[in-house]
């Protein structure tokens, strides 16, 4: 629903509905992604344990995969960006500027990738930081040029709540990596101990979002409890 509303105050001129869509929805991306990611890299070694240790895949490789796992997170809340801000430009029939921004940011991909995978020998951890810092690049540079063509976005508040989402996601985070602790990653084969831990980990660090979203009055925790409950939010007042 996105690109049509925007597509629909482009044509009336509402920049500052624009706008407001606009935040929220980057706003509501941030608030979903950048959890997300905070607990993949917490439990970047459980996880990979848990799908792929057994057989010949052993815990050297698990391990190898979660460093792979941990350079894409970097860059995921950028991708989740990208998918918000380039249908902003969509909406004002701007289909070039989105194309031309993304082959620059092929160009740094490949320089990093062959920097950082093969100068610096870093392997397949230097590629997806390579292909992380890319995403990063594309996405900031697309929503540079979103304000200057559109007018003011209001980044300042934006960056905070960037920040207090990052702050309690790594407080969950931290917390679910305490409790994966619990359980013995280096030993073969899936064991029900190894899935129980990570189950209690997952558990513990959404719960502790959750709470911490609640307590510090974040608006999108309303909005996504509000849509898992069939309800349909008011955006407005967010």
């Amino acid at each position: 629903m996105l690109l049509p509303n925007l597509s629909s105050y482009v044509s009336k001129g509402d920049y500052d509905k624009f706008h407001e869509t606009y935040t929220f929805t980057l706003r509501l991306m941030l608030f979903t992604l950048i959890p997300a990611l905070a607990g993949l890299i917490a439990l970047s070694v459980p996880i990979c344990s848990v799908l792929y240790q057994r057989g010949e895949f052993t815990y050297e490789a698990a391990l190898f995969t979660s460093q792979t796992l941990v350079g894409y997170c970097f860059g995921l809340w950028a991708v989740g960006g990208l998918r918000v801000t380039a249908p902003a430009f969509y909406a004002m029939q701007d289909t070039k500027t989105p194309v031309v921004v993304a082959f620059f940011a092929f160009i740094l991909n490949a320089a990093l990738g062959y920097i950082l995978g093969f100068t610096l020998d870093l392997s397949h951890t230097g590629l997806a930081l390579a292909n992380s810092a890319s995403s990063i690049f594309n996405f900031l540079l697309l929503i540079y040029l979103l304000e200057r063509r559109t007018g003011e976005l209001k980044a300042g508040p934006i960056i905070k709540f960037a920040l207090l989402v990052t702050a309690i996601s790594a407080l969950a985070g931290a917390a679910a990596w305490k409790i994966s602790t619990y359980a013995d990653w280096a030993a073969p084969d899936l064991t029900l101990e190894k899935v129980l831990v990570l189950i209690a980990s997952m558990a513990a660090a959404v719960l502790i979002y959750i709470l911490l979203a609640k307590a510090f009055k974040i608006d999108e925790s309303r909005y996504v409890f509000a849509v898992l409950k069939r309800k349909r939010p008011n955006i407005n007042n967010s």
